[in-house]
């Protein structure tokens, strides 16, 4: 089973909160009803932006939140793209973009198919999207 968790980027702060910081916020509450150990985190002020883990890692054991950019080398092809994660459909995709801003979606269910390296994410690296 897949571990449910979120990160959340604060955008009055321009500041990165970690699953385990917002465990310790007051600014997250438990959704009534729910036991301890079911817990669901919402966010009580509108300029929290939440985003779920994918439940993978990176080649380097970094954890994939949805958000994230990354470097993904399709095993079958011999490509590299930089792709952003996104919840899409009811299930994490890479997507990946063109210079005349059309993008492709590849569900990550394929993740065996790529090699993947996080080396940023959209609120603080889009640039990387650029390129």
């Amino acid at each position: 089973m897949r571990e449910i968790k979120f990160r959340a980027w604060n955008t009055n702060q321009n500041k990165m909160v970690t699953h385990e910081q917002m465990q310790r916020s007051n600014v997250f509450a438990l959704q009534e009803g729910l036991q301890a150990d079911e817990f669901i985190i919402l966010p009580l002020l509108d300029y929290w932006k939440l985003m779920m883990f994918t439940g993978l890692k990176d080649k380097n054991g970094v954890e994939i939140y949805e958000g994230d950019i990354v470097k993904a080398f399709h095993n079958e092809y011999e490509q590299t793209d930089i792709a952003e994660v996104k919840y899409k459909g009811c299930a994490f995709s890479l997507g990946r973009y063109w210079k005349d801003g059309i993008h492709d979606w590849y569900s990550m269910e394929q993740y065996d198919s790529f090699e993947l390296e996080v080396i940023g994410n959209i609120h603080q690296n889009s640039e990387l999207l650029d390129k």
